[in-house]
Formats: C-alpha cells, structure tokens, sequence
C-alpha cells in the first residue's frame, strides 16, 4: 500500500487539513501537541473505523468530523471517505462499497491484512524500536509473540480454565439433583392409584348423564314442533299485512285516475273554445319580436351618436381648461428645449446621490475599524485567560475518564460490601443448621456399611475404566480402519498428518496400521470379558446394599452443607482480600492532597469563571480573522476624496430642489402632448357623428310601429293565457303518464279499470289467510310452558356435564402430574448420562487446554516463526552497510550479532549499531506479518528515548534504505528534516492545527 492524500475536517485538532504524500522518505516535523501524531489515528480512522467515542475524534464545538484517504494497491488507486452515517469506498473513481462496516470489510479484502496486523505491522509507535534491544531475552519474546498474535493463545489458555471450572461446578450440580430420584418413583405409584378411583367415579357420571340428556332430546322435538307452528303464525300473520297494506295504496291510485280523468275532459273543452285567439295572439307577438329585432340593430348606432355629441362638447371643454394651464408656465411650448433641461437636471441628481453613498460606506467603515481596535484589545486582554481555559479543558478530559474510573471502582467496592454482607448471613445460616444435626450418630452407622460401600466404589470404578477403555479402543479401531481406508486412495500426502509420501511410505503405513488393529481387536474382547465379570459382582453386593439409600442422604446433605459452608468462608476470604486491593487503588486517586472529585469539582469552577473570558477570545479571533485593516483604511481614503465638503443633508435639500423643478417641467410636456391628442380626438369625432345621421331617422319610424303592435296584443292577452294554462295541464298530464296527448283519456281509462281488478284479486288473498290462522290453532301459552320444560332439563344436564368435566379434569391434571414425573425421572436418568459425558469432555478439555499452553501449540508457532523473522531481519540488516555478516535470533530470543572476527553480544554493540539491529528487527517482525513486500511504513517518534549519537544514527540508517518506496516519519526532532525528500510541517494556531509542506 502507497498513501497518496489524506484530507481531514474537523478531525481533533485538524479544521481544515489536506496532506499529500510522495514516494520517498516523508518527514512530518512539529512541537509536541501540534497535531502529528493525529494525522495518522485519521489514516488507522480512515482505514479500519477503529470503535472510538465520536465525541474525542470530532473538534471541540463542532458537530461533524470528515477524513478521506486516497492510497494505491498494485497499481489501483483507492479512495476512502469516512464521514457519519456517509462512509464509501471509490476503485479508480468508481464506488465499490458504502456503509461503514462493508467498506470496512473491502478495505481488509484489498490490503490483505486487518486493523491488528496493520498495527502491528505497518505503523510503528513510539519507543517500539529501542524497546526490542533494551529488555531481557523473556521480555523480548513476549513483546514479539504479542506483535505476532501468539500471545492470544496463551488467553485462551488461561481461559480454558474457567470453562473446566464451570463445567465442574455442572457436574456438582447434577449430582446434587440426583438424589430425588427414588422420591419421584414413590410419587409416581401414589399418583397412578389416584387414577384408577377417578376412572371408575367418570363411569358412573356418564351414565346419569346420558339418561337425562335421552330426556332432553325428546323435549327439544317437541319445541321444535311448537317453534315451526309459530313460524308459520309469524309469516301468515305478515302476509295479511301486507296485503292489508297493498289494499290501501291501490285505492289511493284508483282515487288519483277518477280525478285525472275528471281534469282532462275539462281543460280540453277550455283549449277548443280559446283556439282561434290563442292563434291571433301568436301572429301578433311574432310580427313585434321582427320589430324589436330591427330597433335593437338600429340602437346601437343611436347610442352611438348621442355618446359622440358629449364626448364632442367635454374634449372642447377640456382643450379650454389646457391652454389655460400652459399658459402659467415660464419655460414656453418647444418640447426639445423642456427635454434638454430634463436631461441636465438628472445628471446633477446622480451626482449628490452618489456622494450620499460615500457618506454612508465611509461610516460603516469608520465603525468597522473600531470593531477591530476594539476586538484587539479584546484579544490583548484575554489571552491569558484563554491559554488557561484550554490547560483546564484538558485537565478536566483526563479527570473525567479518572473519575470514571474511580466511579466504577467505588461501585465495585460497594458492591464487594453487599456481597460480604451476604456471605456473612448464609455463613451464620449454615452454622445454626449444622449445629442442630447429630453427626456422630449418623456417621457411626454409616461406617458399618462403608467397607461394602468401597468394595462397590473399586468395582464400579473398575467398570467405568473398563467402559473408557473400550471407547477409546473402539474409537482407535474406527480410526485405524478409516486411515487403511483412505490410505488406499491416497496420491502423495499422508490422511493423518498430511505430509508428503511415496508409495514405500504408504506400504509401511498400511502394515503399521493393519498390526495396531489386530492389538486393539485382542484388547477389546478381553475388555468385554472383564466388563460381564465386574456386572455380576456389583448386582452380589447391591442386594447386600439395598437399605443404605436414606441413611447416606441424610450424611450426604450435611456434607453438602459443611462443604458450602466451606466454600463460603473461602469466598468471605477471597472477596476481603479483594477489598483491600480495591481500597489501596481508591486510596490512589488522590491529586495534591485532594480527592479526584474535589480537583475535578475546582476545574470545572475555574472553566465557569474563565468561561466568559474564553468566548471572548474567541469571537474577537473569529471577527478578526476575514477582516483585511489596511484594505479598509485604502477605501476610507478613497471615500473621503470624492465627499469632499459636502453632508447628507445638503445633499438631500439639493436633490429636493431639483426634483420639483423636473416635476414641474414634466408636468408642462405632459400637457401639451395632452392637448394635442385631444384636438385629434375631436376631429375624428367630429367625422363619425356626420355618418351616423341616416340611422337615427330610421330608428324614430320604427319605434312608432312597435308601440302600436304592443296596445293590439295586450287587448287579447287574458284569453292566451288561459289557453296556455289548459294546455298546460294537458302537456303535463300527458308527461306524467308517458302517451301523447290524443291518447292520454283512453289511457288513463285502461288503468283505473286494471286498478279495479287487482283490488278484487287482493281481498279474495285476505279471506284466504285468514282461513289459515283458524286452521293453525297456535296458542304461545302452551308454546311458554313447553320452553320452561326443556331449560329446566337443560340445566339439569349442564350441572351433570360440568360434574363430569371436573371429573375430567382431575383425570387430565393427575394424568399431567404423572407425565411431569414420568419427565422428570426421565431427566433424571439423563442427568445420569450427562454426568458421564461431562466427566469424559471434563477430561477432553483438559487435554485441548494443554494443546494452547506455552509449551504446545505455542512453541510451534514461535518456532515457525522465529527463522522467517530472522530471515527477513537480516534482508533489512544487510542495507545498512555495517562490518556484521548477520543476526540471530536464539532459541530463547537473545539476539546474537555475527562477524568474520567472532559473535557478539547485541549489549556490547555501540548505540548506533544497537538501534540498526533494532530497526532491522522491526522491520522483519512487519514483513512475516504482512509479507516478503512492504510498500510503506511509518514511523511514530522513531528518535523518542534516544540520545543525540543513537538519532543520528538512525538517520544515516534511514538514508540507506532502498527496498521500501515509501517511509513516513513523524518526529519534533531536527535531526530527521536532513534525510526528507517531503518535509511536512505542523504548527497550532488558536488550539488549530495547521500544514504546510515543502
């Protein structure tokens, strides 16, 4: 990997960072707390999104934080951008993966390595180097088992033992369980019994039930037959309404015909008396409409005219009152003149407003720089303060995650407390109950019985053996037969150990295997043979051993509670030597004599006291920052020379002046063009109303007609409308029932006849059901009584059903008991089986446990290890030109330096050839870790703890190496700028971290 750019937002000191990174040696150089050292947590941020508290990463007062890394991986170059709830991942520009943990994930995939390794590998802290040279052989392997991952199983090594422990406290557990057995056997007996009562009283039930339940059955048929008879009531009775009903309508609609038909053969008389006038009284009114058709064309152009004579007299008015109004105006009537003054006078308006707005900038200039005298003084004042403000505030960060600590601590303490207070009462419990029981008593006769008790224990132990061993024959013969298996089909690798092999070695292989299975078959028929003997001599000795059950359950309790009172004491011990331990570290947290929330308490009193000071540094630093002073002064200068003498309010009285000059000489233009349009109106005018004279003559002739027309046709009005009004209702009529007119009477006729007729057909309906409610005989009295009968008999089998569902019931839950029994000894009996797999994976995992010690899977690891590290140390050693043919790396970890004179000691090296074994070191410990090619590597404070001989060593060193194309160093030491290719510089403005590169 090739880091190319890192850009950084608001990452801790970082406003606004953009790095960017060359091939070659890059030196980052800055004092102490500048913000090196926070370039590269944004790399390790960048790349791995390590589970830190945003609060810490983001700069203190703002909200969001944004790093982008862009690096380059076998000639791709990739883009990451870690912004909250926005992180992606660009390949050549093109996104392959968003969201933080998949971008996490193709970030591994792409390195080929994880957050650990990179760590470990690539990025070097602080003092890592000196450390490997300058500790004991022990702690130097430790120290590299830790950088190459071995020290995990040494964890899991120590781990394991508190699974054995707990799987050991399981067994305890179980055993413990056990010994209800025998009282569940005895509970399940008492239950079944129970059972067999509760059938025989179901028995009985049943049969009272089904005699009266026959009783109800014949009952419900008689209601059934009494229901559907009062059905039959119901819809006979609903029928005769209804036709009851229909009666009454039909005789409304015939009602409604004879009244219609009495109407129709009156207006029709009307209409034929009427006719001829009616017919007179049309033309007529056709004859006006034609009339008032052509006064209504001819009214328009009256109207029109009379409208021309006023518009004619008003315009001659108006140029009257005009001439008047000029007249009073000195400037005269040529409207090129009045323009040119016009022009003049706007031009002197510009000019004092422009000077208006000089004055108005100049002022707020005049106050801005008093705002920067003022805020300069601000600062002045202040910064003392303010530097004192951000000691504090970091003061206060490291007493917060101290009093955290120290929170959790008391916490643990208190809790300690409670617990010893616990222990202490189930302590005093156990006592009291141990001092009422009479252990000799019990124990005297137990011992009569513990010689054929021990007899019992060798041969069951005998037989468990026996049972082990012919598992694990059984198991070796399963393997030996699957290795001669697979061995047939082996090509040139062992099934077993997987190491290479020629057809010599597989015939070997095969003879080997095929003897061990003959041995293990012998051994298994023996065990079997032993095995049947064992089994016949415990059953002996369990018929001599039957009545010792409860007497050893009774001394088996009060061991379990001598053994737990046993056990709590170690605990009281335990947990008051952990209190004193706890008691110590809280005694540490003390600053000055005062306790950690006492100083915490006073910062945080000292940063409210500094706290208004503090933000007045900072508002006059932020208003000063965009504010250019010499800028400002220039343009004053400027504003000053075009004001000159003059003030806003000379300048405003004068642009008054002028405006209502301008207004006045608008005003006289606007009358003269005023009059000169209305002359031309008054002509046109004038030519209009001369056209329109032949249509007002004819107009005058016309109306005499109409008037004329209107006195005729209302003399014979009166006998229209009552020849309108006849047809009318005829029209309507006709409508109504859907027939012209000429048929309307006969049609009407038709229906009140088929009125007539449905009517006799309705009353004949009526008699009939009328004839079947006699014929029903339905009486509700009887019909109650029937329903009273059938509820008693109803109630009478609920109250034997329910007997019989308690009966039930109590079938169902004793049955349920006997189930929870019959499971629980069932458990039990797996509890048994469980007891003997745990006892078998118990020691299982005391062998895996010893497979992760340090002197099993360990030492291999360290074994493979150790020649590649010692390889690749002295690819790196050898660039460093030094009169040494090579380093080793011994058995224990010592580091022994060899040269054609002899083999020495790395001690007895100088301080710079001790620092180039160390580097060396180092950078072969990366390569096993990340591979044979390293790309890049950086380098936290590489001169830390070393003396001035030792840094300018390392810097001769660094210059030699030519196998890595790129090396980042961070450092506040000088020695290094001489070596960079890059030299990058960070410094801290106002609690900001700035860069800049060279």
């Amino acid at each position: 990997m090739i880091i190319r750019e890192i850009k950084m937002k608001n990452f801790k000191s970082h406003v606004n960072s953009r790095i960017t990174f060359k091939e070659g040696i890059s030196v980052i150089v800055g004092h102490n707390g500048s913000g090196k050292s926070s370039i590269f947590d944004a790399v390790h941020y960048a790349l791995f999104r390590p589970r830190l508290r945003y609060e810490d990463l983001v700069t203190r007062g703002r909200k969001n934080l944004s790093v982008e890394l862009t690096f380059e991986v076998g000639g791709k170059i990739y883009r990451v951008v870690r912004e909250r709830g926005n992180e992606r991942l660009y390949a050549n520009d093109e996104l392959i993966a968003k969201g933080s943990n998949e971008v996490t994930r193709e970030i591994k995939n792409i390195l080929g390595i994880d957050e650990k390794t990179f760590t470990n590998s690539i990025y070097i802290k602080q003092g890592e180097i000196a450390e490997l040279i300058h500790t004991s052989p022990a702690e130097r392997e430790r120290t590299i088992a830790k950088l190459l991952g071995i020290g995990e199983y040494q964890k899991s090594w120590e781990t394991m033992r508190e699974v054995i422990n707990n799987f050991e406290g399981r067994l305890s557990l179980i055993e413990g369980e056990l010994k209800n057995k025998e009282k569940i056997e005895k509970d399940i007996m008492e239950k079944s019994e129970e059972l067999e009562g509760l059938k025989v009283k179901l028995e009985k039930l049943g049969e009272e039930f089904n005699n009266l339940n026959k009783k109800l059955i014949d009952k419900k048929k008689e209601l059934e037959d009494w229901d559907e008879i009062r059905v039959k009531f119901i819809k006979f009775t609903s029928k005769l309404e209804k036709y009851e009903s229909d009666l009454k309508g039909i005789e409304n609609e015939i009602k409604k015909y004879e009244d219609d038909l009495q109407t129709i053969s009156n207006v029709s008389l009307t209409i034929e008396e009427n006719k001829e006038k009616y017919n007179q009284y049309l033309s007529i009114k056709e004859e006006l409409e034609n009339v008032k058709k052509s006064l209504n064309e001819l009214k328009g152009s009256v109207d029109k005219y009379n409208k021309l004579i006023g518009q004619k007299e008003n315009i001659k008015n108006t140029i009257n009152k005009l001439e008047t109004k000029i007249s009073n105006f000195k400037y005269g009537e040529d409207l090129e003149y009045l323009n040119s003054i016009l022009e003049s006078l706007n031009k002197k308006i510009k000019k004092f407003e422009e000077i208006k707005e000089a004055i108005r900038n100049l002022k707020q200039i005049n106050e801005k720089l008093d705002g920067v005298e003022r805020h300069k003084q601000i600062i002045s004042e202040n910064k003392k303060s303010y530097e004192k403000y951000l000691k504090l505030e970091d003061e206060k960060n490291d007493l917060e995650k101290m009093t955290a600590a120290y929170t959790t601590l008391k916490e643990k303490y208190n809790n300690l407390i409670d617990n010893l207070k616990n222990l202490d009462k189930k302590k005093n419990e156990l006592l009291d109950e141990i001092s009422r029981s009479n252990i000799k008593e019990i124990e005297k006769k137990v011992k009569e019985i513990n010689n054929l008790e021990k007899q019992m224990d060798e041969l069951l132990e005998e037989k468990n053996k026996i049972q082990e061993s012919i598992g694990e024959v059984k198991s070796k013969i399963n393997a030996l037969k699957k290795a001669l298996s697979e061995i047939e089909k082996v090509r040139g690798r062992c099934p077993v150990c997987s190491s290479e092999i020629d057809e010599k070695k597989k015939k070997e292989l095969k003879e080997e295997y095929s003897k061990n299975l003959k041995e293990e078959e012998e051994r298994l028929k023996d065990l079997n043979k032993r095995l049947l003997e064992c089994s016949k001599e415990i059953e002996e000795l369990n018929n001599k051993l039957s009545h010792r059950r409860e007497l050893k359950e009774k001394l088996g309790t009060l061991e379990e509670k001598i053994n737990q009172l046993n056990g709590i004491m170690d605990e009281i011990k335990k947990k008051e030597n952990e209190k004193k331990v706890i008691e110590e570290e809280l005694s540490k947290f003390v600053i000055d004599g005062k306790s950690i929330e006492d100083r915490y308490e006073e910062v945080k009193n000292e940063l409210n006291n500094l706290k208004n000071t503090y933000t007045k540094y900072l508002t006059a630093y932020e208003y000063l920052k965009d504010i250019d002073e010499n800028k400002l002064i220039e343009e004053r200068n400027r504003l000053e020379g075009i004001i000159g003498d003059y003030d806003i309010d000379t300048c405003n009285s004068s642009i008054e002046n002028t405006k209502s000059e301008i207004d006045k000489i608008k005003e006289l233009i606007r009358l003269i063009e005023e009059r000169k349009k209305l002359k031309e109106d008054l002509k046109d005018i004038e030519n209009k109303i001369l056209a329109l004279l032949g249509h007002v003559g004819e107009y005058k002739e016309k109306e005499t007609k109409f008037k004329a027309l209107e006195r005729k046709l209302k003399e014979i009005e009166v006998v229209y409308e009552k020849y309108r009004d006849a047809l009318a209702i005829l029209q309507n009529l006709s409508h109504i029932y859907k027939v012209d007119m000429g048929e309307l009477k006969n049609h009407v006729e038709n229906l009140l006849n088929e009125k007539l007729k449905e009517k006799s057909e309705i009353l004949e309906r009526i008699e009939v059901l009328n004839n079947k409610l006699r014929n029903l005989n339905y009486d509700e009295k009887i019909h109650n009584k029937i329903k009273n009968d059938f509820k008693e008999l109803e109630d009478s089998v609920r109250d034997k059903e329910k007997e019989l569902v308690e009966c039930k019931t109590n079938i169902e839950n004793v049955n349920q008991q006997l189930e929870e029994l019959n499971n629980y000894l069932n458990k039990l009996k797996e509890k048994e089986r469980e007891r003997e797999r745990l006892l078998k994976f118990i020691e299982y995992l005391d062998k895996v446990r010893d497979v992760f010690s340090r002197d099993g899977f360990q030492r291999y690891l360290r074994e493979k290890y150790k020649p590649l590290i010692q390889k690749y140390t002295n690819e790196a050693f050898e660039e460093f030109d030094l009169p040494y043919t090579h380093i080793e790396l011994t058995h224990d970890f010592d580091i022994k330096v060899h040269s054609p004179n002899g083999t020495l000691n790395v001690g007895n090296l100088s301080g710079g050839e001790q620092i180039a074994v160390a580097l060396a070191l180092r950078l072969g410990i990366a390569k096993v870790l990340i591979g044979s090619r390293i790309e890049c590597i950086i380098l936290d404070e590489p001169t830390v703890y070393l003396d001035e001989e030792r840094r300018k060593k390392l810097v001769d060193i660094f210059k030699s190496i030519r196998t890595i194309p790129q090396m980042i160093l961070i450092t506040h030491h000088p020695e290094l700028e001489q070596i960079a290719d890059t030299l990058i510089t960070v410094r801290k403005e106002g609690g900001v971290s700035k860069v800049s590169i060279n």
